[in-house]
């Protein structure tokens, strides 16, 4: 989680780890609902590189 920027940080934890929906943690955040969707999809991106993919190719 230290490689997300704040914001990113921010949606994971409110919508991931604290089951929130994307509208309930944009609300709670003040992020803009597209803003949070958008960190949300960076954020899983970089958290992909980071862990690596179980999936196999």
């Amino acid at each position: 989680m230290t490689r997300l920027d704040p914001r990113e940080r921010e949606a994971v934890t409110w919508v991931y780890l604290r089951g929130h929906t994307y509208e309930e943690a944009a609300e709670a955040t003040g992020i803009p609902l597209g803003t949070l969707k958008r960190a949300l999809r960076t954020a899983l991106v970089t958290l992909k590189e980071v862990l690596g993919d179980p999936r196999p190719a």
